[in-house]
């Protein structure tokens, strides 16, 4: 596939041309690097600020091959700066969770997913990372209420929110990952209890490589 730069095309066309390598190189490079990026399972659990909450994910590291990948595939204008926006400092995160607390005489039972992205700030040693992480959340919210001593059911509600925080990596073996992290959930349903909800948390990771290669 060859960039349009033909000076009989508009001004318009050119710059569409480029857009659309610039777009294709960007997903042929996200392909190749879900494909041959280290991935892990990972299980753990925490407190939040009224309750607590255990979870399960699937983690996928993002492996820096910008120079294999960029070379001989589409050599348009720009694409290695887009490569340069994944490297090995990144990953990503996929989560369900169950979470359970109550303030105030309010109770609630949470269950949902996140979907993480993490990028690494600081390398201490050789084998300790910590990371900055962002997310999003979609969660469903059984809430009851307590009225004279009895409870009751008040509804089943969806909620959806966005989350930051940090997570240390410590690969203590090869195949093992010690992690743990804290982030502050801003949930958006006005309708629910508790939209503000904070999560400390530590977890094992197993990795289904010999050897995760973390470059900083």
């Amino acid at each position: 596939m060859e960039c349009i730069n033909n000076r009989k095309f508009g001004k318009p066309t050119i710059l569409s041309g480029i857009l659309f390598c610039l777009l294709n190189s960007f997903h042929i490079t996200i392909a190749q690097q879900i494909q041959s990026s280290p991935h892990a399972v990972e299980m753990g659990g925490g407190t939040t600020l009224v309750g607590s909450s255990f979870y399960g994910a699937y983690v996928r590291y993002i492996k820096d091959e910008s120079t294999k990948i960029a070379h001989g595939h589409l050599p348009c204008p720009g694409h290695k700066e887009i490569i340069k926006l994944f490297p090995n400092r990144m990953y990503g995160k996929a989560v369900i969770f169950y979470e359970s607390g109550s303030k105030n005489g309010i109770g609630y039972k949470s269950t949902g997913v996140d979907l993480d992205f993490y990028y690494t700030l600081v390398k201490i040693g050789k084998s300790v990372f910590i990371n900055l992480k962002a997310g999003a959340i979609v969660s469903t919210d059984k809430i009851s209420a307590r009225e004279n001593n009895n409870s009751q059911l008040a509804s089943n509600q969806l909620n959806y929110g966005l989350l930051g925080g940090a997570e240390l990596e410590w690969f203590i073996m090869p195949k093992f990952t010690f992690v743990a992290g804290a982030d502050q959930r801003f949930l958006f349903n006005n309708n629910a209890p508790l939209n503000n909800r904070a999560f400390v948390y530590a977890g094992i990771r197993f990795n289904f490589v010999k050897k995760i290669e973390r470059m900083f």
